[in-house]
């Protein structure tokens, strides 16, 4: 368009110049009106391919309107998708979830023999626990893969507070962290129940009489738990 616009710009001065002179002859009358015929039709031209551009540009707009459009579209449609994929991996994860069954805590007492041997018997006094023994299943569960399971224990004291050092914590489904008493990893085989699994605490000293309970956790999420009181 700029070019055409020098283009128009040098025949008009041509054509004025011819028309100021005095006593134009025929030829130069001639070279005027061609100069005018040819002005006319680059115009008429000119004229056109703006008519023509403006339409272009009118059906570019509404394509990219259009476009924008599909685009908004095409993006909730991907967030949604997102959202149904993360909805199915929560799912899944949940489903992966084992569940702890026929959960069992007790207090045990290193007793002597009168051969001086060493035998565990089962207490109910908080004086004489030297350690709680914990026994649970795993429940069959079709979902979760085969391989080693990571299992967090955690002993609640009589006053509820977790017993375990600063520097034991797992991760909870929210991302939160808690401390744990123990862990334990087990074996595990796809769709098959794990029967008396076996874990122990060993104190330094008994915190005291009272009632003291274990929740027991996988991935994340409390699968089981159980209590015992002491006198």
């Amino acid at each position: 368009l700029q070019t055409k616009d020098g283009e128009i710009s040098s025949m008009r001065n041509r054509i004025e110049k011819l028309l100021k002179q005095k006593n134009l002859s025929k030829d130069q009358l001639a070279d005027a009106n061609k100069l005018i015929g040819d002005l006319k039709e680059k115009m008429n031209g000119y004229q056109t391919q703006i008519e023509s551009l403006k339409k272009e540009n009118i059906q570019l707009t509404e394509d990219k309107k259009t476009l924008t459009e599909e685009k908004g579209t095409l993006t909730e449609e991907k967030k949604g998708l997102e959202e149904t994929k993360k909805g199915l991996e929560k799912k899944v994860e949940l489903a992966s979830v084992l569940h702890a069954s026929n959960i069992r805590m007790e207090a045990m007492h290193n007793a002597h023999t009168l051969f001086g041997k060493e035998k565990e018997k089962e207490t109910e006094k908080a004086s004489k626990t030297d350690f709680i023994r914990m026994r649970f299943d795993l429940d069959d569960n079709r979902i979760s893969e085969s391989g080693e399971k990571e299992i967090y224990i955690c002993v609640f004291d009589p006053s509820g507070k977790v017993i375990a050092p600063s520097s034991l914590k797992f991760h909870l489904a929210d991302n939160s962290e808690m401390s744990y008493t123990l862990s334990k990893t087990i074996p595990y085989k796809q769709g098959e129940k794990v029967k008396d699994i076996i874990a122990e605490w060993h104190p330094a000293t008994m915190p005291g009489k009272g009632t003291y309970k274990v929740d027991i956790y996988h991935m994340g999420y409390k699968i089981g738990g159980e209590r015992v009181t002491l006198h």
